[in-house]
């Protein structure tokens, strides 16, 4: 038997699947979201057989979103029990675009969060605007909590795909860059990216 996980945007739907000619059965299914376009990016199953749910969001607060808005898109977060029933809900932004990506849940039980961002200091983001575009990541405790954020670029844009907290406690991140040697970063461009050279 395994289970395999859907989703779709801020729908979280549980099937019970086997190799065998069963065919799929879904366990349960439930929907978040207020009554604009809310985006999932990523999510993952918890220490405490749950779920934690990533995305962004454009609109104020309606639906489940609990929070107004804080820019033009925020980081919208979603914890659920073991059942997906949610727990609990937070945004992050600053006063522009706020793009999430993705989500792991740390060691000590909390998440930290990445994505990029085109907001300077403001609202939940401390740190100043390098470029046009920087990497920003959150770090939460485990009821949703900010405990501090950071924002890494150089002087164009540089944008947060993916990241993982590494075995030394510290994190990892990689992205797209199109910024030249500047701010945070400090090798030269090869080439534009996404393009082969």
């Amino acid at each position: 038997m395994k289970i395999i996980t859907l989703f779709l945007p801020f729908t979280l739907c549980i099937l019970n699947f086997t190799f065998a000619q069963t065919p799929l059965v879904k366990q349960w299914e439930y929907r978040f979201g207020g009554n604009g376009q809310d985006l999932i990016q990523s999510f993952q199953l918890t220490h405490d057989g749950g779920y934690i749910l990533g995305g962004y969001i454009g609109t104020d607060s309606s639906g489940d979103i609990t929070e107004p808005s804080c820019g033009n898109t925020d980081y919208w977060i979603i914890k659920t029990n073991a059942l997906g029933i949610k727990q609990w809900d937070k945004r992050f932004g600053g006063s522009n675009v706020d793009a999430f990506y993705d989500v792991q849940q740390t060691t000590d039980n909390g998440c930290i969060l990445g994505g990029w961002s085109n907001s300077d200091s403001s609202s939940d983001k401390s740190g100043s605007l390098k470029g046009s575009i920087d990497y920003w990541i959150l770090k939460i405790d485990s009821l949703g909590n900010k405990e501090w954020d950071k924002d890494y670029g150089g002087f164009d844009q540089d944008v947060l795909l993916e990241l993982k907290q590494t075995i030394d406690g510290g994190y990892i991140l990689g992205g797209q860059s199109y910024s030249d040697s500047s701010g945070d970063k400090s090798q030269h461009n090869w080439g534009v990216p996404g393009s082969r050279q």
